[in-house]
């Protein structure tokens, strides 16, 4: 059951709007530690992309990155009180609706069991908790979960 914010990246109200994919991601991540993914309701979504945009801000306030990708990020850093070791590990590439492994494409469950605590996959993260996995997707989504300009963030 996807839960929605009630703002999206893109808004006006953030200082890097649409820029903060990898920082509201990995804002996902910290804030799923101390309350799991499955807890969550619109306010945490919110709390998560104010976060997200600060953490952009703090990194990339004074640097050339408009659009920063994993290996952009520092190797430590802290998020919401949070210090965060962040390993940068092997790439998987495959088609979402592959059944079979093909080196040096995998299938989705695969990939997925690879996942120790986190995937970032463009910019969305998965979490997994328990064996069972959670998205956040910080880019605009409509109810139903496709690309929308003026959606929501689930």
């Amino acid at each position: 059951m996807p839960v929605l914010g009630t703002l999206q990246q893109g808004s006006s109200l953030y200082r890097n709007k649409g820029k903060q994919c990898m920082g509201n991601s990995l804002a996902a991540f910290t804030h799923h530690e101390p309350k799991p993914a499955s807890t969550w309701d619109s306010s945490n979504i919110d709390t998560i992309l104010i976060i997200g945009d600060n953490l952009h801000t703090k990194l990339f306030k004074h640097s050339s990155v408009t659009y920063p990708k994993m290996s952009d990020f520092p190797m430590k850093c802290e998020i919401s009180g949070y210090e965060v070791d962040i390993h940068n590990g092997d790439s998987y590439f495959g088609l979402l609706d592959s059944t079979e492994d093909c080196p040096p494409y995998f299938c989705p469950k695969t990939s997925l069991s690879m996942i120790s605590k986190l995937a970032v996959l463009i910019a969305s993260a998965i979490m997994k908790n328990e064996n069972k996995f959670y998205i956040f997707d910080p880019h605009s989504r409509s109810v139903d979960g496709m690309a929308c300009s003026e959606g929501l963030q689930f």
